[in-house]
């Protein structure tokens, strides 16, 4: 079942003032970094979540979901056993 979040009723005591306050609260603008994150992440698909909940996410499905390092991967000092 699908119900509103305690959050959303402390926003007013009725529906109106609920909505007005909600209004308000989403009109709020972001902070550049954050904008940034949302856009890059959507475009590439990656969620946007706590690092708990992404490794929930990640334990129920076989898909990647977060970024590798950029660049490949550094080769051992010469000499070094592999």
């Amino acid at each position: 079942m699908i119900t509103d979040h305690a959050a959303y009723w402390a926003l007013g005591n009725t529906p109106f003032e609920r909505q007005a306050a909600y209004a308000r609260l989403v009109a709020l603008p972001l902070e550049a970094p954050l904008l940034e994150r949302i856009r890059r992440d959507t475009a590439r698909g990656w969620p946007i979540a706590s690092p708990d909940f992404i490794e929930t996410l990640a334990r129920a499905t076989a898909r990647r979901l977060v970024r590798r390092p950029v660049g490949r991967p550094r080769r051992p000092p010469a000499g070094a056993a592999p």
